[in-house]
């Protein structure tokens, strides 16, 4: 199976190049066809792209900015035009396992034409779960794009069905389920993703991030020291203010569940050096992360 790897960019220039760096750590990357569909970027030029991707099959720069579920459509769109059988899709986020690429070469065919690499707090489980080759899968109710490889027939059917829309990818989730097709995602995630503010989340009330991510080498180790350095500065910051206001809906996650589910990084990060007031608080939140953060929880109206 020859794969594509559609990568989509828009500013955040340390984040691809941080995705670089890990995805070029990824064993079999020579199997595949990097492609990347930049979002009229105005921090980076396409010549810095070149420079980052020298080995990319195409460096696409659209004319205008679409927005982030516009230029995901669009690199649907493209897709179907190259020669290739699957499409990764690959935000300028993400951190790869160095193994993901025999991870789908192996399981995909086990599928119905759609396999998530990343099982983020996010997306809700249908309950279903369903273990293949001796790995772990559960079935999602919907999934992001992020880390998701499709075959070249459920691009062609959602490109074909599901209008450009905001919310593109909850769209053809549910379109794919409706239709009968399972949305399969590992439940170790393959990828991880670090962009604290994003799209989707703004860093602190809504992160997004991947469940049983295992880092594979020392470049993803240092990026995700990284990551939660960054992200308990700044929870923090909010505890010291008292303002920590967390959402309560399916759809938002707080930093709680992120602190809970990490608790062995956490402690890994407590043996790495860093700076003497980070340390104290990984200590308080590993100890006693809910009795030491004030919450004010509210519901959220649909």
């Amino acid at each position: 199976m020859s794969i594509t790897i559609g990568v989509t960019t828009y500013n955040r220039p340390g984040y691809v190049k941080k995705m670089r760096q890990s995805l070029y750590a990824s064993r079999g990357l020579d199997r595949c066809h990097i492609r990347v569909y930049d979002d009229c970027s105005n921090e980076f030029t396409i010549e810095d792209l070149r420079i980052l991707f020298p080995d990319a099959k195409e460096i696409v720069r659209r004319e205008r900015n679409l927005g982030s579920d516009q230029n995901i459509r669009q690199m649907f769109v493209d897709f179907l035009q190259t020669g290739d059988d699957l499409l990764v899709a690959a935000d300028s986020d993400l951190l790869f396992r160095p193994d993901w690429i025999d991870f789908v070469l192996e399981n995909f065919k086990y599928t119905d034409g759609m396999l998530g690499l990343y099982n983020s707090l996010l997306h809700l489980s249908s309950g279903k779960e369903v273990v293949i080759n001796a790995n772990e899968f559960i079935e999602k109710k919907h999934t992001g794009s992020a880390g998701v490889v499709m075959s070249k027939e459920i691009v062609r059917e959602i490109v074909e069905n599901i209008p450009p829309m905001a919310g593109y990818d909850w769209a053809w989730s549910k379109y794919l389920r409706k239709s009968g097709k399972r949305l399969l995602v590992s439940k170790r995630s393959y990828v991880q993703h670090i962009g604290l503010r994003g799209y989707n989340c703004d860093g602190f009330k809504t992160t997004e991030f991947g469940l049983y991510f295992y880092p594979g080498n020392q470049i993803n180790e240092q990026f995700l020291i990284e990551f939660f350095q960054e992200f308990i500065v700044g929870v923090g910051t909010l505890i010291r203010q008292e303002t920590l206001d967390i959402k309560i809906s399916k759809f938002t996650v707080s930093p709680i569940k992120i602190i809970k589910r990490s608790r062995k990084t956490l402690k890994r990060l407590m043996k790495r050096k860093i700076k003497k007031p980070i340390k104290r608080l990984i200590k308080r939140l590993v100890k006693k992360p809910v009795k030491r953060l004030r919450l004010k929880k509210r519901k959220i109206r649909r």
